[in-house]
């Protein structure tokens, strides 16, 4: 349904008055099309995709002071262990060393072994 073209005048009008215009069809689910300056997208971190995975899980360890030897010995335990670790964060500050990372939910037994033996 509808002609299948842009109106010249919604396109101009967009174009003066700086307003992105979007392409899209009112009875479909399918994404449609933003038409901007180049100017809006220089500035502005564009996110490009977001996937979902059920099988992962988030963990994350805060120590009051940063330890390398604890680290080393946690990621010693987890290569002995086969746990795959991914998304890997690492913030040090006053308060000590906040560490995050995702696993497998499928290690998460493993995950938890290993941390009580750090404990």
């Amino acid at each position: 349904l509808g002609a299948g073209v842009l109106e010249t005048r919604s396109v101009e009008l967009a174009k003066n008055y700086n307003i992105p215009l979007y392409l899209g069809k009112t009875l479909s689910n399918v994404k449609g099309t933003w038409i901007m300056s180049n100017e809006e997208m220089l500035e502005k971190k564009a996110v490009t995709g977001v996937a979902l995975d059920k099988h992962m899980m988030h963990v994350t360890l805060s120590y009051p002071l940063p330890d390398n030897q604890l680290l080393t010995q946690l990621f010693t335990e987890l290569e002995e262990g086969a746990v795959n670790v991914d998304m890997l964060s690492q913030i040090v500050n006053l308060d000590g060393l906040q560490l995050s990372f995702t696993i497998k939910d499928s290690d998460f037994h493993q995950i938890s072994m290993i941390l009580e033996t750090l404990k």
